[in-house]
């Protein structure tokens, strides 16, 4: 049985690499599907983004254009599709969701011109950049049949080229289900096999075995992160005991640890100090005030990166109900935000140091799980769960050797 699916689109500012000086002089040419476009007035870079003059670009992608002198506002419009942007502003809004542009929409004598890539791929379509002829090529997605494939009391769900599993799929048989990407009926690409017995692999994997890097997790808990090679451990590898605490370093050959190093000592002493700063964290952080709004976060450690050689990862998670006052503290009091959010980085230096951890790293991002594909989100932002949801992972600051970083 095939089902057709609706191509997946994701909002991005098309990146342009840098480029000589001689080479700036040559225009800059853009095709849909193979078709030039013709432009009133040239398209131009500003700041890695290409901006196009809107009408062109929005009706050959047939999008019907509307614009709103009262509030600068720009909507292009057509089924299942709802683009909001606005003259100067990073702030947009895909289907009734908000996401924010690498560069606004502006007007140079008298034409409006909008970023090329978050247009093209809103619209669901591929962006190439040819940086020697600058050129750049929309390309219309295919959609990829789905359907079933049964086998020996093995199934198959997922996309199908060619009567074979090719593309993004979900096999199971005899307890063992394996999530990820296809080739000829084979997990070939990355993806997640979870085992019957309870244990799991996350990673790259060719011709239905491990190959690349991955996480290989027994049902008692321990792990093995690091490299694979035809099903087995192979190259560099780390190990952690079934409590996540690191145990060793080495080299592996087929399944075998051929050399090793150790570092219980310096990680037992640096994990006890670890678990002193984030209890200290937490206890002094767990909401911040901005201005007029109080934002709540959660701290933890990911189990496998847990101290290794002094060194500290943190995963700071704040809650549902506080991202868009943290969006709105960011667009309109930037400076309470970075002043509230120093308090934190003075509290890390602070404490890191008193409890001998060398270096940290801490990540604070916002979650979420959709019913749906929420397309105002980048690829690697959006992992697939077993249930057919959707759950983001978005960064929203990092804080590295003192420096604080806002995305």
């Amino acid at each position: 049985m095939i089902r057709k699916t609706l191509a997946s689109f994701v909002c991005m500012a098309i990146a342009v690499p840098s480029i000589a000086l001689a080479d700036t002089q040559k225009p800059i040419s853009v095709f849909v599907d193979g078709q030039q476009l013709a432009f009133e007035v040239a398209p131009i870079i500003q700041d890695g983004t290409t901006l196009v003059p809107i009408r062109a670009v929005f009706e050959k992608l047939g999008l019907k254009v509307t614009w709103d002198s009262n509030t600068n506002t720009i909507t292009g419009i057509k089924d299942g599709l709802n683009i909001q942007m606005k003259i100067g502003d990073t702030n947009a809004v895909l289907n009734g969701k908000a996401t924010t542009l690498e560069v606004p929409p502006n007007i140079i004598d008298g034409n409006t011109l909008v970023p090329l890539r978050f247009v093209g791929e809103a619209s669901g379509n591929e962006i190439a950049w040819d940086g020697d002829l600058r050129k750049v090529s929309i390309t219309s997605k295919k959609q990829v049949p789905q359907g079933e494939l049964y086998a020996q009391g093995a199934k198959y769900v997922g996309d199908i080229v060619n009567g074979k599993a090719n593309g993004k799929g979900i096999f199971t048989t005899n307890g063992t289900k394996y999530e990820g990407e296809f080739k000829d009926n084979f997990p070939d690409g990355t993806g997640v096999y979870t085992f019957s017995d309870g244990g799991k692999y996350e990673g790259e994997l060719k011709h239905g075995n491990f190959y690349g890097k991955g996480t290989l997790t027994l049902k008692d808990g321990s792990k093995y992160v690091g490299m694979f090679k035809d099903g087995k451990r192979n190259g560099e590898g780390k190990l952690y005991d079934p409590s996540g605490r690191f145990t060793a370093t080495g080299m592996f050959k087929d399944d075998v640890l051929v050399s090793q190093s150790t570092a219980e000592e310096s990680s037992t002493s640096t994990s006890t100090g670890a678990d002193a700063v984030l209890a200290s964290i937490q206890a002094k952080f767990s909401s911040i005030t901005l201005g007029s709004k109080t934002l709540h976060f959660t701290y933890q450690m990911p189990q496998i990166a847990l101290p290794q050689n002094g060194e500290m990862r943190i995963m700071a998670t704040i809650s549902n109900d506080d991202y868009l006052d943290f969006l709105e503290v960011l667009l309109n009091n930037k400076s309470d935000l970075q002043n509230g959010l120093q308090s934190l980085v003075n509290e890390l230096n602070e404490v890191t140091k008193k409890n001998g951890v060398n270096s940290y790293f801490l990540d604070a991002f916002y979650q979420k799980r959709y019913s749906f594909y929420p397309t105002s989100y980048k690829p690697t932002e959006i992992s697939i769960n077993s249930d057919g949801t959707v759950t983001v992972t978005h960064s929203i600051f990092t804080i590295f050797k003192g420096q604080l970083n806002l995305k």
